[in-house]
C-alpha cells in the first residue's frame, strides 16, 4: 500500500503536468548522487497513468483529478505571472526567491488528499484486519464486550496519525529549505539538457548532405558548417529578461518539487503510517494489555451475560431433576428385583 502511495503522488500528486519536462529525469551520474528515477517519455506516462487508474478504481485515489497538461509555453506564462507580482527590488532578469516557495505550494496543493486517504485505507484494513482475527478467535458474546475497546484504541491510532501528519504538511506549507546537492544536480542537468538540445538543432540546420565524389551509389556525408551552428546558437538567446527568470524559476520549482516529494512520500509512510498504524498492531490487544486491565475491567470481559447466566441455571435445574428421577427410577426397579 505505500509503495501504490508513492506511485500515485509521483504520477498524480502533482497540479500540472508541464509537456516537455520528464518528471521522472535521472540526476547526474555522481558517486555520491541519489539514485535517479526511470526517465519515461510522455506516450509511456500516459499509458502508465491509464493502468494506475484502471488498477485503482476501487481505491480513495481514483476519485482525484489528474494533473492539468500545459504546454512549455503555458508553464512560463503561469510562472511569469507570479514572479511579476512577486517582484521586489531585484534587478530584471533575476527573481525573488520567495517565488519558489508560492509556486511549490500550489504544484504541491493535492498532497494532502492523498496522505489523508492512504491514512483512511491503511487505518480501515487494520481494523477489519482485527475485526476478523477477534471474531474468529473470541466467542460471540466475548467478541461484543471487547470490540468497542479494540475499536477506540484503533480509533487512537487514526487520530495520532492524523495529526502527525498535520505536522509534516505545516513543514511543506513553510518557506521551502534546502539541504540536498540533488537539488543544483537537477537544476544544473536541466539547464544543460535545454543547451544540448538546443545545440543539436542548430547543428541540424547546419548540416548539408553531400554525395561522395566519384561515388556510384546515392551515399552521402554529413558536412557540418560550425561557424553558421555557432551562429544559430548565439542568436537563439532570449533577449526578454522576464522569460529568462521564469526559465531559471521553472528549473528550480522542478528540483525543489522532486526533493521534497521524496521527502514528503518517506516522511507519510515512515513517520504517520508504519509509527502510528502499523507499528506494535499487535499489542492492542495482547497477554500484557490483559493483565494491566483492573479487576472490574477483567470481570466484565470474561463473564458470563445475564442471559447465559440464566440458561445456564435452567441448565443446571434440569440436569438436577434428571438425576433425582434416574435416583428414583432406580429405587423402583430395584424393589420389584
Amino acid at each position: 500500500m505505500n509503495q501504490k502511495f508513492a506511485e500515485e503522488i509521483r504520477i498524480n500528486g502533482h497540479k500540472y503536468h508541464i509537456n516537455g519536462i520528464k518528471e521522472n529525469a535521472a540526476s547526474t551520474k555522481q558517486v555520491d548522487t541519489e539514485p535517479p528515477d526511470e526517465e519515461i517519455s510522455e506516450d509511456d506516462e500516459d499509458l502508465l497513468l491509464r493502468n494506475v487508474a484502471t488498477n485503482q478504481n476501487h481505491r480513495p485515489f481514483a476519485k482525484f483529478k489528474r494533473p492539468q497538461k500545459l504546454s512549455r509555453r503555458k508553464a512560463i506564462t503561469w510562472v511569469n505571472d507570479v514572479v511579476i507580482r512577486a517582484r521586489g527590488r531585484e534587478l530584471l532578469g533575476n527573481f525573488n526567491p520567495l517565488v519558489i516557495a508560492e509556486l511549490f505550494w500550489e504544484q504541491s496543493s493535492k498532497w494532502h488528499l492523498f496522505a489523508e486517504a492512504h491514512i483512511e485505507e491503511v487505518s480501515g484494513i487494520c481494523q477489519r484486519f482485527l475485526e476478523g482475527v477477534l471474531k474468529d478467535k473470541a466467542p460471540l458474546d466475548v467478541f461484543h464486550r471487547l470490540w468497542p475497546t479494540v475499536l477506540e484504541r484503533v480509533k487512537t491510532r487514526h487520530r495520532d496519525a492524523l495529526e502527525e501528519l498535520g505536522k509534516i504538511l505545516k513543514d511543506t506549507r513553510s518557506y521551502v529549505i534546502n539541504y540536498n546537492h540533488y537539488y543544483t544536480d537537477t537544476v544544473k542537468k536541466r539547464q544543460s539538457e535545454r543547451r544540448m538540445n538546443h545545440m543539436s538543432e542548430c547543428i541540424e540546420k547546419s548540416t548539408k548532405y553531400k554525395k561522395l565524389p566519384g561515388c556510384q551509389s546515392d551515399h552521402t556525408f554529413p558536412d557540418i558548417d560550425v561557424g553558421h551552428a555557432l551562429d544559430l546558437f548565439a542568436d537563439r538567446v532570449d533577449p526578454n529578461m522576464d522569460n529568462h527568470s521564469s526559465e531559471e524559476v521553472l528549473d528550480c520549482l522542478f528540483a525543489i518539487y522532486k526533493v521534497y516529494q521524496k521527502l514528503f512520500i518517506a516522511n507519510v509512510t515512515v513517520q504517520v503510517i508504519e509509527r502510528h498504524i502499523v507499528q506494535d498492531l499487535e499489542l492492542i490487544f495482547c497477554p500484557l494489555t490483559v493483565a494491566k486491565l483492573s479487576d472490574t475491567d477483567a470481570v466484565s470481559l470474561a463473564s458470563e451475560s445475564s442471559a447465559m447466566e440464566r440458561q445456564r441455571a435452567f441448565l443446571v435445574g434440569r440436569i438436577g431433576k434428571l438425576e433425582q428421577g434416574r435416583a428414583i427410577l432406580g429405587e423402583v426397579m430395584s424393589s420389584n428385583i
